[in-house]
């Protein structure tokens, strides 16, 4: 209706009232002439237009002299829009054909259907001359009525069909299918299929690349060749660009891309980090790549989420050793100082472990034997040196105020928790060391243990022991490790008044002590027992001898202490076996006794009413195949034909291992540290009641801080019991 209007309106203007009616009739006869000619037309039943006669192509050179070329698109164009519902016809015929997942075959017939219309109904245009606008506003209406009429489900074929390309860009079949797309104008409407199929590629690379791989350096950079070598060109392939550089046409893309491997292999390695933390240090390289990832593509906080849930569900149970905990939270500030060199990570994964820790009564003893292993993970960083460690109180005291005329001087990071620089410093030795706030508590184990290593030497061998405490004061300080020192020096002394004693070619040839100072040495709780006469006859003798070298000193053996060497020699066999005193006691007494004692008969030759300790020893015994049980009696068995091996139930020998320190009054045990002060107030101030003496140290020590009254008092009287102080009637004075 529109373009008979325009028709007339034409006439009426051509003629301006002086036109003959035969010209305007004419120019009548022509539109109808070319508008009947050139119809859209069902392919399917009839060939479209594709070239001009003389009289048609007379026909359009009185419409063009008219001036009625763009209201003869229009109305074709028009045309094309009433006549969509062919192609729709064929399009409802396809997708019924489809199977679940459309194959490059039925991709291919389907874009191949379509285009075939386009180009049917693009043909009379083509042959009345084909102006670059008509066809370009001939493919703007196709497109624009062919999108609502597409199936829903094409989106998914069409990103199979790149899917394809991606991994075959020789399949001819897909290739056509692309060229179709190209042609139809639709490539435009799928670009961000474009950009799905590329990310699916890329986390599947990432991967099979990388999932549980951390000891290969160089992952990233070949993923990043990945994009270079393979997505680049898949691009130029799709956009219909291969014959120019895809990477400067695409390089907006390939920037995507690159972006989207840094976040699919951080999120990866997060998902990862607990065990690329147990793989450390084989995992550096990973780290190295997850580095730059966060830089990139990735988060701290969303990092330190993840792990610090990993840890509290995989670790810090009580199912995990304690040994690996702390062997874990070393690795962790290792990869953790790698990543974040800032420290902030490190804070927020630390929190849980070192919490976990400080509640492990075990925690302490496990952290000084790290620290003490000549062939641990921590001998490289206490050789290497670094500053002496600070108690974390008295760091945050005297870092109170920022100084800010420092020209180092740096603010802390956004995301950064309180008190950040003192909790952030230092390596892994101050990290492990700062757990319990004071370094007293872990120098006070560190004497314990040391006490129990020394007390195991043979010969008085302790030059290892003597290089540890070196490495050691290097962190520690020379004054910490004071007492250590005494100790080693008692061992030196021990070694010299030894060889004094059997160069004097006295009884005591078979005896070596280790005389271990009162003051420098750990409690040791002495066993309830009155060791065998042959031990007792030794002892006295090694004592007769040592009052010759020390007439003002006097010895007092630990009967729970050191290990007797047995020449054991039976009807059938011979062997030399180590025991400790109370094993070599038993063993004494049923021998000297000549007929078999039960544990009570033991226990009274003994001296002592822990009838655990005999059981102990005689489980002992039994194990060695040295007694057997008769009855409720033991006796010796000299001969081991016909007998069978002796299961025996005992208590727990670690219970009442003679060789360790001594556990009972450990809470008292844990206020030796502050003798020193004690001994120091008492000597200045004079005899002092508990309570000025408790007062005291709460004001003056931040350790003490908390400590009972009633604490205080039994711990003076286990000193008063050791002979170091005195009581005066309410009050305390130094000996």
């Amino acid at each position: 209706m529109q373009a008979e209007q325009a028709l007339q309106q034409a006439l009426q203007q051509l003629c301006r009232g002086d036109a003959s009616q035969a010209s305007l009739a004419a120019t009548a006869a022509a539109w109808s002439t070319v508008q009947e000619a050139c119809q859209p037309v069902d392919r399917r039943t009839t060939a479209p237009l594709t070239q001009l006669d003389a009289d048609l192509l007379q026909a359009f050179q009185i419409v063009a002299e008219a001036q009625l070329e763009q209201d003869l698109l229009a109305d074709y164009l028009d045309n094309v829009s009433d006549r969509f519902e062919w192609i729709e016809q064929d399009i409802a015929a396809f997708e019924q054909a489809w199977s679940q997942e459309a194959t490059a075959s039925q991709m291919h017939a389907f874009f191949g259907m379509l285009l075939e219309w386009k180009d049917a109904w693009q043909a009379p245009l083509l042959a009345l001359g084909g102006a670059q606008g008509v066809l370009m506003a001939y493919m703007t209406r196709f497109t624009d009525t062919l999108l609502p009429c597409l199936p829903a489900r094409l989106p998914d074929a069409v990103q199979l069909l790149f899917s394809d390309l991606l991994s075959d860009s020789s399949s001819s079949e897909s290739l056509q299918s692309l060229t179709a797309m190209r042609q139809l104008g639709l490539l435009a409407r799928y670009e961000p299929v474009v950009y799905t199929v590329a990310y699916s590629r890329i986390e599947e690379t990432v991967r099979s690349t990388c999932a549980s791989v951390f000891d290969t350096p160089g992952l990233l950079q070949q993923l990043r060749d990945w994009i270079v070598h393979t997505l680049a060109p898949w691009l130029g392939l799709v956009y219909g660009s291969a014959d120019v550089d895809a990477r400067k046409l695409f390089a907006p893309a390939l920037l995507r891309f690159d972006h989207h491997v840094h976040k699919t292999l951080y999120q990866l390695r997060r998902s990862e980090m607990f065990d690329i933390i147990v793989d450390f240090p084989e995992s550096q390289a990973c780290l190295a790549d997850l580095r730059e990832c966060i830089g990139k593509a990735g988060d701290r906080s969303g990092l330190a989420d993840d792990l610090r849930a990993q840890t509290e569900r995989r670790l810090l149970h009580p199912g995990a050793d304690t040994r690996d905990i702390i062997t874990q939270y070393i690795s962790t500030i290792r990869c953790l100082r790698i990543l974040d060199p800032t420290g902030v990570l490190l804070l927020r994964v630390a929190d849980p472990i070192r919490s976990y820790l400080r509640a492990r009564p075990d925690a302490i003893r496990s952290v000084v034997s790290l620290l003490i292993e000549e062939d641990g993970s921590m001998a490289e960083e206490l050789g290497a040196g670094g500053d002496v460690l600070v108690d974390v109180r008295a760091e945050t005291v005297r870092r109170e105020v920022e100084d800010y005329s420092d020209p180092n001087w740096m603010p802390d990071p956004v995301d950064a928790p309180p008190q950040f620089r003192e909790r952030a410093k230092g390596d892994a030795v101050q990290m492990l060391v700062s757990i319990y706030q004071s370094k007293d508590l872990i120098i006070k184990e560190l004497q314990a243990m040391l006490a129990t290593r020394l007390l195991q030497l043979e010969h008085y061998d302790f030059d290892r022991e003597r290089r540890q405490i070196e490495i050691l004061k290097l962190r520690f300080g020379e004054a910490s490790l004071q007492i250590c020192d005494n100790m080693l020096q008692d061992i030196s002394d021990s070694k010299r008044v030894d060889g004094l004693i059997h160069s004097a070619g006295n009884e005591a040839q078979e005896t070596h002590a280790i005389i271990a100072s009162r003051t420098a040495w750990p409690a040791f709780n002495d066993l309830p027992i009155k060791p065998a006469r042959q031990l007792l006859r030794a002892q006295t003798a090694y004592e007769k001898a040592y009052r010759v070298t020390k007439p003002d000193k006097r010895l007092k053996f630990k009967h729970s202490l050191g290990y007797v060497v047995l020449d054991l020699e039976f009807e059938d066999r011979q062997f030399t076996c180590e025991a400790t005193p109370i094993q070599a006691s038993v063993l004494y007494t049923i021998q000297s006794a000549k007929r078999p004692l039960t544990v009570a008969n033991l226990a009274h030759a003994l001296a002592t009413r822990e009838e655990a300790l005999v059981r102990s020893a005689l489980a002992f015994w039994a194990q060695k195949r040295v007694l057997k049980p008769v009855g409720d009696e033991w006796q010796i068995m000299e001969s081991l034909e016909g007998e069978e091996d002796t299961q025996i139930a005992a208590v727990p020998i670690d219970e009442i291992q003679p060789e360790s320190v001594a556990t009972a009054d450990e809470e008292l045990e844990t206020m030796r540290v502050h003798w020193a002060f004690i001994k120091g107030l008492l000597a200045n101030m004079g005899a002092s009641t508990t309570e000025q003496i408790h007062m005291m140290l709460e004001r003056l020590i931040p350790t003490y801080s908390g400590s009972r009254v009633d604490r205080m008092a039994g711990f003076l009287s286990m000193l008063q019991r050791e002979g170091l102080i005195d009581a005066d009637k309410d009050k305390w004075r130094l000996i």
